[in-house]
């Protein structure tokens, strides 16, 4: 992934020159898994970018992307490795390349989604009426109150979250 995507996922950085894109008062911000996803503007590898319907509904389909909450399988230097979402919020977050180096993974940052074609044929099922998400979205909190979101989810009170601006 780090060699195709071009980005040290470990510091948050682009792998060929070791920069962040962003920063804030002189301070830089690092790269979420390469995507800066709550950023107005982003700088993104093709790597992780996937082309969609231009009338998908987004606001279904990203939350599922991070909303869902870690289980982990470790095994020393080999075996299985099992990865779903978030670690509870007392659990220390550990990088997860260390969880599945030398091992079998089962599920991903983004649910065993391959970006690339799983994202857009799920919009295209959601948009013909084969996948309801509608009912999965238990809470909807415009982005300023994203906070909000994430207070919920730590407590694990309800299904994803939708914010918007």
């Amino acid at each position: 992934m780090r060699s195709i995507l071009r980005i040290n996922t470990d510091t948050g950085v682009m792998i060929h020159d070791g920069q962040s894109r962003f920063s804030i008062n002189g301070k830089p911000i690092c790269h979420l898994v390469g995507t800066s996803t709550f950023s107005e503007y982003s700088v993104i590898h093709v790597g992780c970018v996937a082309k969609i319907r231009p009338l998908g509904p987004l606001d279904k389909f990203c939350p599922h992307l991070w909303n869902l909450y870690w289980y982990r399988r470790r095994k020393q230097s080999w075996g299985v490795a099992v990865l779903v979402g978030l670690p509870h919020k007392e659990a220390a977050f550990m990088t997860p390349y260390e969880l599945v180096e030398w091992k079998d993974l089962k599920g991903t940052f983004f649910g065993n989604c391959k970006p690339h074609s799983g994202l857009p044929s799920a919009v295209e099922k959601c948009m013909n009426k084969e996948l309801e998400l509608e009912k999965f979205i238990t809470h909807k909190f415009p982005f300023a109150e994203i906070n909000k979101a994430f207070d919920l989810m730590l407590k694990e009170e309800g299904l994803p979250c939708i914010c918007r601006s």
